[in-house]
């Protein structure tokens, strides 16, 4: 019986420590234990137009850090049109946008690119403050012919750069240590130059079995195993050592030029659009707070008029 007591206690810590809730229009998995708050997919749920995750939310009385996304927080959100997200969103767990084909800006942080719209084209110059690519990042951007990658970049998530199907050639910097699964499957890479030797992928990675191999352009000595069987090897000479944290390097002429080529072009109509949604946005926040204030002293007054109802009454008796 005691051991049934301790199970069944387990689990409801379990439960509370990993609760999903609807907070503010956006749903979320909470952890009790650290605090923390993660993005979750609803099955079922869509998300439309302009959507703002905040940095913490709060739920009976206690505040949650939002600090990740979590596989699939997104799918399926056909009518999605932009969406923001806080500095203090340092995870995507998984691909989380398929089907969000109406996004119309990137979605990133200082230091994570979370996702680009599909129907970008052309060069992009990824921000020299990340850090983090995250899994789906660019998956499908079939019309992307260039991406620029700055040194201080750690981590390139699975399927980050799958289905790029203009993007024949890459360069992976130093600070590169980690690359996920099917990072770029279906890219037509043809050259790829990568920098740090120590830099770990899974074997599947890369695309296999293209009709023209792909040349690599390695460090002397290392692994090559990892890469798809046929592939061409060029060497260059091994670095001393990795660098111990990131280091930014601007090669650019200036920000105003990165920051030219780092966002997609919009029509006027577009812009327009979106300003006149952040200008509805926000008188609709407005008036909420006003909403919520009124109510609030609705309820105040209530409550007094109560109170003072049961003094009087406790008076008379």
């Amino acid at each position: 019986m005691r051991k049934l007591l301790l199970s069944i206690g387990l689990l409801m810590t379990l439960a509370l420590s990993a609760q999903q809730v609807l907070v503010d229009g956006v749903y979320y998995q909470l952890d009790a234990d650290n605090g923390t708050a993660k993005v979750a997919p609803k099955s079922g749920y869509q998300y439309k137009g302009y959507v703002t995750i905040p940095a913490t939310i709060t739920y009976n009385g206690r505040q949650y850090v939002v600090s990740a996304l979590m596989a699939g927080a997104f799918n399926g959100s056909i009518h999605l049109k932009s969406l923001t997200v806080p500095a203090t969103l340092t995870e995507v767990e998984g691909p989380a946008f398929e089907g969000c084909d109406s996004l119309m800006s990137p979605v990133l942080n200082p230091t994570i690119f979370v996702k680009m719209p599909k129907l970008f084209g052309g060069k992009y110059v990824i921000p020299y403050r990340t850090s983090k690519i995250a899994a789906g990042a660019f998956d499908g951007c079939k019309f992307m012919t260039c991406v620029i990658m700055y040194q201080g970049i750690t981590n390139i998530g699975a399927r980050a750069f799958a289905d790029c199907k203009c993007l024949t050639e890459i360069e992976l910097p130093l600070s590169v240590a980690e690359i996920g699964e099917e990072a770029f499957d279906g890219t037509p890479l043809q050259r790829v130059i990568v920098k740090n030797p120590d830099m770990r992928m899974a074997a599947n990675s890369f695309a296999t079995g293209t009709a023209n191999p792909a040349t690599f352009v390695i460090p002397e000595g290392m692994d090559q195993s990892y890469f798809p069987q046929g592939s061409n090897f060029e060497f260059t000479a091994r670095p001393q050592q990795a660098p111990a944290a990131p280091v930014v390097v601007v090669t650019s002429s200036s920000d105003d030029d990165e920051e030219e080529v780092a966002k997609p072009k919009l029509t006027e109509k577009e812009k327009k659009k979106i300003a006149a949604q952040k200008e509805k946005d926000k008188k609709k926040a407005a008036a909420d707070k006003k909403k919520a204030a009124k109510k609030k002293a609705a309820a105040k007054k209530k409550a007094a008029a109560a109170k003072k109802k049961a003094a009087a009454a406790k008076k008379k008796r």
